[in-house]
């Protein structure tokens, strides 16, 4: 794994970015373990994409769909994201023939699966209504919306290549599927806006100190730090698991 000394202040070092913090007493310290997710994104008809907490109290805004464009074209984002966090994606329709989203979000670490637009997410339906090309919700409102929401799981979907989309947008994993939280089709007759999330995944892999590789939570991983373990995988281990 590789490690960098981002800053040495009084005795303690910061390394690899924020994953763990090396005290005067000599005792790793877990901090929030960061990754950096590359996402594709497209809807129809438009999206603003942000990360956060669970209860919202802290939001980020990336970026949202492109004014002069449409569904056809997706676009792509990179941003960090702390291990445990949410993505939430803001998506609104135009009223006409279909809605939908459809996206794929590639984390940069070995030890975590690329995100699909499936029914693994979660929406909430604020019964609000937008146009299209309407401005994105802020920070503040995102907020707001995510304390008060009832989330449900994604039950409606169209697989990749289905109508009217069909296989235009080719810059997506064709196992993504376009979601909404309610029916994609036909044609909605209001410009339905709806939040939906996914969480990142919180696994990290540490070297237990029997040498052997595993993968656990982020919540236990100070627990393992306190006892020797380290991050990263084991250097000639003795076989691998999964731990808690």
């Amino acid at each position: 794994m590789f490690k960098r000394i981002t800053s040495i202040l009084v005795g303690v070092a910061v390394i690899s970015a924020g994953l763990i913090v090396i005290s005067s007493m000599g005792k790793a310290q877990a901090s929030p373990v960061t990754v950096l997710v590359n996402a594709t994104i497209t809807a129809d008809n438009d999206y603003a994409l942000y990360y956060g907490t669970e209860d919202g109290s802290s939001i980020t805004f990336v970026g949202r769909s492109n004014l002069s464009d449409d569904w056809k074209s997706a676009e792509n984002w990179s941003f960090d994201v702390k291990k445990g966090d949410y993505i939430y994606v803001a998506a609104w329709s135009d009223n006409k023939v279909a809605q939908g989203l459809l996206g794929q979000f590639v984390i940069n670490s070995p030890s975590l699966p690329t995100i699909l637009t499936n029914t693994d997410w979660q929406v909430y339906l604020t019964n609000d209504d937008k146009d299209n090309g309407s401005a994105e919700p802020t920070t503040s409102e995102m907020s707001n919306e995510i304390a008060g929401a009832v989330w449900s799981p994604v039950t409606n979907y169209l697989n990749y290549g289905s109508g009217p989309w069909g296989t235009i947008v080719t810059s997506i994993n064709s196992a993504a599927k376009w979601i909404w939280g309610s029916p994609l089709l036909p044609g909605s007759g209001f410009g339905e806006y709806q939040i939906f999330r996914i969480q990142v995944p919180d696994m990290v892999v540490i070297c237990h100190h029997n040498n052997q590789t595993i993968t656990i939570s982020i919540a236990a991983l100070q627990a393992h730090l306190n006892h020797g373990d380290t991050l990263g995988a084991c250097q000639g281990e003795s076989n691998s698991g999964r731990g808690r």
